[in-house]
């Protein structure tokens, strides 16, 4: 008996059309192709599959008929379902190929050997996933049904991509939003300590982690100048009793001093070291900073979504590739607004330098003016008393301000002795 669709084709093309161009949400919208084809061509089963291009992997998305139980993921090889996405064809398989699949997949598609048909889900450059179609009855080659597979093949490779591109804007928009804020927080001061403990703060609650760590290091990469850390973090990664050290162990250099970035368990991490039993399946993500001038340093974050701290004995989520190129795009700005500050305070502290010597020389040339009016030894021996005196009471009061941000003492001039 030649197949006969239950609707007009053309009426069939016009609904699929209607409901791709619809303002449906996405889930809805898909579920309703898979109802429409499988009523349209009277199929038992239409499932849909999207492909994870990291880890090659197919997953069961959809299934026309909810009742069905959740499925196992399926690898791109080894099996006709991905042999059809790599191949991009069309392809119906035999008994042997469905022996291919997992058990639970086995189990499903037992009763539908005579029928089973996996399509990609192509553009011009993209592999979207694969649409499977089951029926107990064996497939007839028709022309009418193969414009309707084809029609919604389309229409659903149309719907998934537009879906990933909503996404990826989205996530564009929060990563811009969340660059702004920061960029906000960190602009309101220029002091090296606040912001450093600024940073920290900001990313743990940013990467939902149990801490983080900033390190920086001085030009020569032997010393850190600048350590600081916020929440929980694993003690191996604690460096800030290295502060005080004028040189650095060359382990504990090396691993501040990261070249690549990383993002996975503390156990895989070749910076890490000394890890104890409880540390080795933390998680971990971190970066190198990436100054212009001399200096070197990272940043880390520690166990994602709770982690193993005492308070919340859960498991932590490793951080993804979302969470890397979130730390890549702070990175620039992390370590522009840290250098900066760090190249004020030198440049502070040169002033209040050059400030002090210019209280130096002019008390010295003081001393000199006093000294050219008389030859008495006495009157000379006063005048030396004073002027030391007043320079080391100007050298305490230039200390003392400093102390409490005053910045240097005012230049005082000796009117006579």
């Amino acid at each position: 008996m030649a197949f006969v669709p239950k609707s007009d084709p053309a009426s069939v093309l016009a609904k699929l059309i209607k409901l791709s161009n619809s303002n449906t949400q996405y889930d809805f919208k898909i579920r309703s192709f898979l109802n429409s084809l499988t009523w349209e061509l009277a199929l038992d089963h239409a499932i849909l599959l999207t492909v994870d291009r990291e880890r090659r992997l197919l997953l069961p998305m959809w299934i026309a008929d909810a009742s069905q139980p959740r499925l196992s993921n399926l690898p791109l090889s080894g099996n006709m379902v991905g042999r059809a996405l790599t191949s991009k064809q069309t392809l119906l398989a035999d008994p042997p190929d469905l022996m291919e699949l997992p058990p639970d997949w086995i189990a499903l598609v037992e009763p539908f050997q005579a029928c089973f048909l996996a399509t990609p889900l192509v553009d011009d450059k993209t592999t979207y996933g694969v649409l499977l179609l089951l029926a107990k009855n064996p497939y007839e080659v028709h022309p009418v049904r193969s414009l309707i597979v084809e029609a919604v093949a389309n229409e659903l490779t149309i719907a998934i991509k537009n879906s990933e591109l909503a996404t990826e804007t989205r996530k564009r928009l929060s990563v811009l939003n969340v660059l702004s804020e920061l960029g906000r927080t960190l602009s309101s001061t220029i002091e090296v300590d606040k912001i450093m403990s600024m940073i920290p703060q900001i990313a743990t609650g940013i990467f939902l982690a149990d801490g983080c760590t900033l390190n920086i290091l001085d030009e020569s990469g032997s010393a850190l100048i600048l350590s600081s850390q916020y929440g929980i973090v694993p003690p191996s990664y604690n460096f800030e009793r290295y502060q005080a050290s004028r040189s650095l162990p060359a382990t504990v250099a090396t691993a501040l001093s990261r070249k690549t970035s990383f993002c996975g368990y503390l156990k895989d991490d070749p910076s890490a070291r000394d890890l104890s039993e409880a540390e080795l399946y933390n998680t971990v993500i971190s970066c190198p900073l990436s100054f212009q001038g001399h200096h070197q340093g990272s940043i880390s974050l520690f166990n994602k979504l709770g982690g193993r701290s005492a308070q919340t004995p859960v498991a932590p989520q490793l951080f993804d590739r979302d969470d890397l190129e979130l730390l890549f795009s702070m990175n620039n700005m992390i370590s522009g607004v840290v250098e900066n500050a760090i190249t004020f305070q030198e440049v502070e502290g040169l002033a209040r330098t050059n400030e002090k010597m210019v209280s130096y020389l002019s008390t010295l040339y003081d001393i000199s003016s006093a000294m050219m009016t008389t030859v008495r030894f006495d009157e000379l021996i006063w005048i030396i008393t004073r002027a030391l005196t007043f320079l080391l009471f100007t050298s305490a009061a230039a200390d003392e301000g400093e102390s409490l941000g005053l910045g240097g003492p005012r230049i005082m001039q000796y009117d006579n002795y």
